[in-house]
């Protein structure tokens, strides 16, 4: 079974429009994939939901927990761990302090992949460390 850490933005896009996103978002309710969540990815969706789509704030925090409840749970990494994390890899990555964490945390949860729609995340020199997909691209292997 995959374990894919889920961005943020997939979550976001999951749970407000229909389409692929939220097909695999459905798929991680059905157990078909283990889907990990960290706690910064949780934090980010909640000020997300709260700051942009507080009308449907219920619903979506309604299938936010369902999410985390089949979701395989990963703490939320100290400043350290990801200082760690980059140092003991000498790694350059132009990367914002947000998905610094959020690669910190795919990594040091054995993710297979992280799945995101941020361009910032589809660069060589991440994929060495670790797989970056598309959602199309998460479907296509579910379905293969």
């Amino acid at each position: 079974m995959y374990r894919w850490l889920l961005d943020t933005n997939i979550i976001i896009s999951g749970l407000f429009w229909s389409g692929k996103e939220s097909e695999l978002l459905e798929l991680a309710l059905a157990e078909e994939y283990k889907a990990i969540i960290s706690e910064f990815v949780l934090r980010e969706t909640k000020a997300v939901i709260a700051a942009k789509f507080s009308e449907m704030a219920d619903k979506a925090e309604t299938v936010l927990n369902l999410l985390v409840e089949s979701a395989e749970k990963y703490p939320l990494l100290s400043a350290q761990e990801v200082n760690q994390f980059i140092n003991s890899r000498d790694l350059e990555i132009d990367l914002n302090k947000g998905d610094l964490i959020i690669l910190a945390t795919a990594f040091n949860a054995k993710a297979e992949a992280i799945v995101t729609g941020d361009k910032d995340f589809h660069k060589p020199e991440i994929n060495e460390l670790i797989q970056i997909i598309e959602t199309a691209q998460a479907l296509q292997k579910l379905k293969s």
